[in-house]
């Protein structure tokens, strides 16, 4: 599958890059976030028109990483891209798939929830109890509507119209 028919890189940005990392301005919006050095490689295998198959053969070589995990670290990164507004996907490149991030922390509190801590982003997240149950269903890479059908089978209280929104 080729790239450049499915992901459009934001026209509206500036990048800086830098060691560890790198600055992206979006002119139009002025909002300005900071991406980790892999990000941005993606984004420059994504520039090149690479294909996916491409991009997880290059990412060995280049970044020097195991093929363990590759795909979902790939799938970590162009979900944070898309996120972030830095790429739209108009195609089937990884769509619809959600993974826990890998580099977040997450603290168990009670029956009621979690604490999320990204180191990358120095952020805390509060997970209440319905929160915390969809981020233990990304551990095991489920879709948008693998994720909706769960969360209705396990809070049957919610209405259905009010779940696929909010998933």
């Amino acid at each position: 599958m080729n790239i450049k028919a499915n992901i459009i890189i934001n026209p509206d940005l500036l990048v800086e890059n830098f060691n560890n990392g790198s600055l992206v301005l979006n002119v139009k919006t002025r909002e300005m976030v900071e991406i980790s050095y892999e990000e941005y490689w993606l984004l420059e295998q994504i520039k090149k028109k690479n294909t996916k198959d491409e991009i997880k053969k290059n990412y060995v070589k280049e970044v020097k990483s195991p093929q363990k995990n590759i795909d979902k670290h790939i799938e970590w990164m162009y979900n944070s891209l898309l996120k972030k507004e830095l790429i739209f996907d108009c195609g089937e490149f990884m769509k619809n798939k959600y993974m826990q991030n890998p580099a977040v922390n997450l603290r168990e509190e009670d029956e009621d929830g979690a604490l999320l801590f990204n180191p990358d982003s120095n952020r805390i997240q509060l997970l209440n109890n319905t929160g915390f149950f969809i981020w233990k269903l990304c551990a095991e890479e489920k879709t948008s509507l693998d994720i909706s059908e769960a969360v209705k089978r396990e809070f049957s209280d919610v209405p259905e119209v009010q779940v696929n929104e909010d998933v």
